[in-house]
């Protein structure tokens, strides 16, 4: 993990190079709280690569503690572009009521309570109280959000060895499983027992 010093990897703490960035450190934080943990942020702005987007670094043994409900919100500094692009996703016939989107998007986002539930349900609550009607949560297609709009995790094992990286945490915690059920038992001692 970075220490803020010369090398320009993607997981350099955001902290050290908000300044190069140009980004505010309270929109683009270097670490999310986990379990008590404190757990690296990065950010990348490479369209097309992988690693575009926001990073962040989890131990295999706190894969399980990670809340997809929190994730979905990413950043502050991202959420505007979060919720227009939510607002893209809806089919036409909903869409054409929220025009132009950014504005609309604007909007939502002064009602958002940021990482409070979820992501889906608190923005069509506002489409709906803007609206007038109810606007169903299941309409905005998290699916088919861009990459760099999804939170890429970085499971990481003993010494910070890279174990594999995903957007989606359901299909990191199946392929991690065995992986994080050892790193709890050493963490626990022997006679941890997993309730699995």
């Amino acid at each position: 993990m970075g220490d803020g010093g010369g090398d320009a990897a993607p997981s350099r703490p955001l902290a050290a190079a908000a300044d190069l960035l140009g980004l505010d450190p309270a929109d683009h934080p270097d670490h999310l709280e986990v379990a008590g943990a404190s757990l690296p942020l990065s950010y990348r702005n490479e369209p097309g690569s992988p690693e575009d987007g926001v990073t962040l670094t989890v131990p295999v043994g706190l894969l399980g503690r990670l809340s997809a409900r929190r994730l979905q919100w990413l950043v502050p500094g991202r959420l505007e572009a979060l919720v227009l692009a939510l607002i893209r996703s809806m089919p036409k016939q909903w869409r054409r009521n929220f025009v132009p989107a950014p504005d609309v998007a604007r909007e939502v986002l002064a009602r958002l309570r940021f990482g409070e539930g979820d992501l889906r349900e608190q923005v069509a609550a506002a489409l709906s109280e803007r609206a007038g009607f109810e606007v169903p949560p299941q309409v905005l297609d998290p699916e088919g959000l861009p990459e760099d709009l999804r939170m890429r995790i970085r499971v990481v094992g003993e010494g910070g060895r890279e174990l594999g990286t995903d957007r989606d945490l359901d299909r990191l915690r199946s392929r991690h499983v065995g992986s994080a059920r050892e790193a709890l038992a050493r963490a626990h001692g022997e006679g941890y027992r997993s309730v699995a």
